[in-house]
């Protein structure tokens, strides 16, 4: 039979090699089993496995040194090696290939089973950075990112949680990195412009306390939000300056009347002087004592009363005085709003009608009605004069009047049939349904 000593020596070398990897192979299936909580039976295998290798390593590796050093046939150990070598070389082959099947059933376990270690290696895959310490801030947990934001940002590796959470919420960083915000919610710009908020959370495992501080990248939010403020500040600088207009919106539009009242009476009173003095040097000028009379009583009014303003209380008083003035009977009807913005027009408006009454329609009477509908204040001007046969054509007062009233978002309307109607639609802030 095969004796072991008959091998070549370096045959015995990698044989006692052999023998020592088989043995390194299953040390590492029982760490594995231990540290991965694998099932008692298959840790129990491999300590077995183990076992048989290290007395079989143990054996190999004291024969040859004895036959080295000793002479051959004085030991009882060299005896049976020189006569049964062979089949402890065939157990070495049997261990083997047992010890590699147990190693890959210890890996495909690992792969199929949640374990700590699995457990450890998905934390470190998060793009958040976790860290869990204990109330003494010492790190029970840390994945690879918290690490790294820790070093970036003190320099240091975490070593301490309640060290690294006082320095972010006091904003103690290295240079190169920026305080955005401080506090209970520390929020960090990095060196390479990427924007990182800290949250600190209290939780119970295990009957234990334990304090997760989480670290959640929010460069993209963090850069939306600053965007957000400036178009806010923008909005707000663009809503004073609207209030401030709307604030001298009534003065603009007032003197905008004056100034259209001055060019009307400028016209007017100059109308009114040529006709005069050419019906007083010819005495025929193509119109009668009473419609000259009658012309100078309108110029009259927008003279004396074309400038004044309605009264604090929205009296019509100064429209029934020119009414009066002018020979016309004033009506109002409805309800007279509080409202200033609403009177000035009503006042504008009669105004107008009142001059178009005189010098166009020959009436005796004018009505005002006012009243809602829906999200407009109505005011409708009707005399009783002889309506005009074709389309009214503005002039500078209709034209003025229709220019102020939509620059309110306000419509101005005209009718001819069966009488002259002028109406005018105002925005209101009462809303009332008809």
């Amino acid at each position: 039979m095969m004796s072991f000593f008959s091998l070549p020596e370096y045959l015995q070398y990698t044989v006692v090699f052999f023998c020592l990897v088989t043995l390194v192979v299953n040390i590492y299936s029982v760490v594995s089993c231990v540290i991965f909580e694998a099932k008692k039976r298959k840790l129990n295998l491999n300590l077995l496995l183990a076992a048989f290798t290290s007395v079989l390593f143990y054996l190999f590796a004291s024969v040859n040194f004895v036959y080295r050093k000793s002479i051959k046939g004085q030991s009882l150990l060299l005896d049976i090696f020189s006569e049964y070598g062979w089949a402890f070389m065939a157990l070495l082959a049997l261990l083997s290939v047992l010890s590699v099947l147990s190693l890959y059933l210890v890996e495909k376990w690992k792969r199929e089973h949640i374990t700590p270690a699995s457990i450890k290696e998905g934390i470190d895959r998060l793009p958040a950075g976790l860290c869990y310490h204990n109330e003494k801030g010492v790190p029970k947990l840390i994945n690879h990112r918290m690490d790294g934001l820790c070093r970036r940002i003190t320099g240091e590796p975490l070593f301490d949680g309640n060290e690294l959470w006082r320095r972010l919420t006091k904003g103690e960083v290295l240079p190169g990195n920026r305080v955005e915000k401080w506090g209970e919610n520390p929020i960090i710009t990095l060196s390479d412009g990427s924007t990182v908020s800290f949250t600190k959370i209290e939780r119970e495992i295990g009957g234990k306390k334990l304090y997760e501080i989480r670290a959640t990248d929010i460069t993209k939010q963090y850069a939306l939000n600053l965007e957000l403020q400036r178009n806010n500040n923008e909005l707000r600088s663009l809503n004073t300056r609207l209030q401030e207009y709307g604030e001298n919106v009534y003065d603009i539009t007032r003197e905008r009347e004056v100034l259209t009242a001055k060019v009307n009476i400028h016209d007017m009173l100059g109308k009114a002087l040529l006709v005069t003095k050419r019906f007083i040097e010819s005495g025929d000028e193509g119109i009668t004592k009473e419609e000259l009379i009658d012309m100078w009583k309108g110029t009259l009014y927008l003279f004396e009363g074309g400038f004044k303003e309605s009264s604090e209380d929205g009296s019509l008083d100064e429209l029934y005085d020119a009414a009066k003035l002018m020979g016309i009977s004033l009506n109002v009807k409805g309800q007279i709003p509080s409202d200033n913005r609403l009177l000035r027009f009503i006042m504008s408006g009669a105004r107008e009608s009142l001059t178009n009454a005189v010098h166009h329609a020959k009436a005796t009477e004018l009505t005002v009605t006012l009243y809602y509908e829906y999200s407009f204040f109505v005011i409708e001007y009707t005399d009783d004069g002889s309506g005009p046969s074709k389309p009214v054509s503005e002039g500078g007062g209709l034209s003025s009047l229709r220019q102020s009233v939509e620059s309110e978002g306000g419509i101005m309307e005209t009718e001819i049939f069966p009488q002259f109607v002028l109406r005018l639609k105002i925005p209101s802030k009462e809303v009332k349904y008809v």
